[in-house]
């Protein structure tokens, strides 16, 4: 999953993108990208957290760790891209914040349909 604020890249041009999925469950990517991606733009972080979501939800594997999958940063620093891969400590803090997030929101929406009753 590629998340940008940006319509240019060089991979694949300049356009009117936001995101963009390649390889399986691609369709799947993409549509959940429309979904939870914010218009007004999002932080690097947000972006991050938005990326391991839609690779828990759309990768065949059980559980996400950091040597399964890999995450980049692409930012501009003046007239220059800079690449930062991170390392396995980052990218598995980013999935032990994004499944805390996912078991706070699967928690509330289970309480709010036990209130219901």
């Amino acid at each position: 999953a590629v998340v940008s604020s940006s319509g240019i890249n060089a991979e694949y041009g300049y356009g009117g993108w936001k995101a963009a999925c390649i390889g399986h469950n691609h369709a799947s990517a993409v549509s959940l990208l429309k979904q939870e991606y914010k218009e007004d733009g999002c932080s690097v972080k947000e972006a991050l957290l938005l990326a391991v979501k839609v690779l828990s939800k759309t990768l065949d594997i059980n559980k996400l760790t950091s040597e399964k999958i890999q995450i980049a940063t692409l930012t501009r620093s003046g007239d220059r891209t800079v690449i930062k891969v991170l390392n396995g400590d980052e990218t598995s803090k980013l999935i032990t914040e994004y499944e805390a997030e996912a078991k706070r929101l699967e928690e509330e929406k289970k309480g709010a349909s036990g209130s219901k009753a």
